[in-house]
């Protein structure tokens, strides 16, 4: 684990990389409320075995610093590309789950050069998100949430008194003491001309028993480049099939970029 500075706001983000020497990179961003454990405990050590994983805390999530505002996409998409200025790296893959996976489209409408290909995890509606009142986020909201959560997801998030109190707290501030809520309240949903900009190939894998499989159908045919996977699961399938899911993102990740055409956009469309 190291500290990084991002030079600016005094933002620093708790991160680790696994096989820095590896010639191409992955940028992996966690979802709400969550941490680098939720790739860490699943599928980064496989795909670390072929590319370098960056793996990072967004901020006031996990061990990164704490700051009451910058939770709108556009400052969170701009983090990440403070980071791979301080790592050096010029381009790279993203991989994102839940609100990741709507941070890391939103980096790639925004810095189209800096990408190779996008794998997202559950893109969620917008009517998913949060929707209590700023100071309203109290501890049976806490328990409401854990209790939605797979068996063995929910056996580590709540496996010691410690290990509660620091996941409420962490909610509680994000909630009731950040712009959060402001932010996510002013943000659109993607459309058409969003997805536009996006110019990588996009990977759009789902849990078969997910909610969020019905943002599918709203988004597909905006997207030029992209491949869809449904996978055993709910929200957390990568957790729960982790082997379907390895398979899908490294057979994705080894295509070349001549695979992803407009020929072959129009049959996968035919597909779904």
């Amino acid at each position: 684990m190291q500290a990084i500075d991002l030079g600016k706001e005094n933002i620093v983000l708790n991160t680790l990389i696994l096989s820095p020497d590896a010639e191409e990179t992955i940028v992996m961003v966690h979802g709400l409320f969550g941490n680098i454990a939720q790739f860490y405990m699943s599928i980064a050590p496989e795909l670390s075995k072929d590319f370098r994983i960056i793996l990072y805390d967004i901020k006031s999530h996990g061990k990164s610093t704490c700051h009451n505002t910058g939770y709108d996409l556009i400052s969170l998409a701009d983090d990440i590309k403070c980071l791979l200025e301080v790592l050096k790296i010029d381009k790279c893959h993203l991989l994102g789950f839940s609100y990741g996976a709507l941070i890391v489209l939103k980096f790639a409408m925004m810095f189209k050069d800096r990408v190779k290909k996008v794998i997202t995890l559950e893109v969620p509606p917008k009517s998913l998100l949060p929707s209590l009142l700023k100071g309203a986020y109290e501890f049976d909201h806490f328990l409401g949430f854990a209790d939605t959560l797979p068996p063995l997801v929910r056996q580590n998030f709540m496996r010691s008194k410690r290990q509660v109190e620091k996941n409420f707290n962490m909610f509680k501030y994000i909630i009731n003491k950040t712009s959060f809520i402001e932010d996510s309240n002013l943000e659109s949903e993607f459309g058409e001309e969003d997805f536009k900009l996006i110019e990588a190939p996009v990977q759009l894998l789902f849990g078969k028993e997910s909610v969020c499989v019905r943002e599918l159908n709203r988004i597909k045919d905006w997207i030029r480049f992209r491949e869809i996977f449904i996978i055993d699961g709910g929200h957390v399938f990568f957790i729960e099939s982790p082997i379907e899911t390895l398979t899908a993102i490294k057979d994705f990740l080894k295509k070349p970029d001549s695979f992803f055409s407009e020929k072959r956009l129009e049959l996968t469309k035919t597909g779904f």
